[in-house]
């Protein structure tokens, strides 16, 4: 089976790590929605690695949701404002 590399946030928005580790334990709504795209691409990511093709309705219907809630979760990131900062 090849190696299919995961599309974790932490990996897409390296940028945003800390933002993402620190929503991730405190915004509950965050925690569950990034569990959801993780499962998600966990999915993906089987469905690829199993020769699924490319115009598959449902694989392509899957991939767009993942581009959906990925950029959901940025929006979430890039918006996010930490209580109190660390200094």
């Amino acid at each position: 089976m090849p190696f299919i590399e995961a599309h974790t946030l932490e990996r897409d928005f390296p940028e945003y790590a800390d933002k993402i580790k620190q929503l991730y334990r405190e915004d509950l709504e965050f925690k569950l929605e990034s569990e959801r795209y993780h499962q998600l691409d966990k999915k993906i990511r089987g469905l690829e690695a199993s020769g699924v093709t490319t115009d598959d309705q449902n694989y392509n219907a899957l991939k767009k949701m993942r581009v959906q809630m990925k950029d959901q979760l940025y929006q979430q990131i890039v918006e996010f404002s930490p209580a109190h900062e660390p200094g």
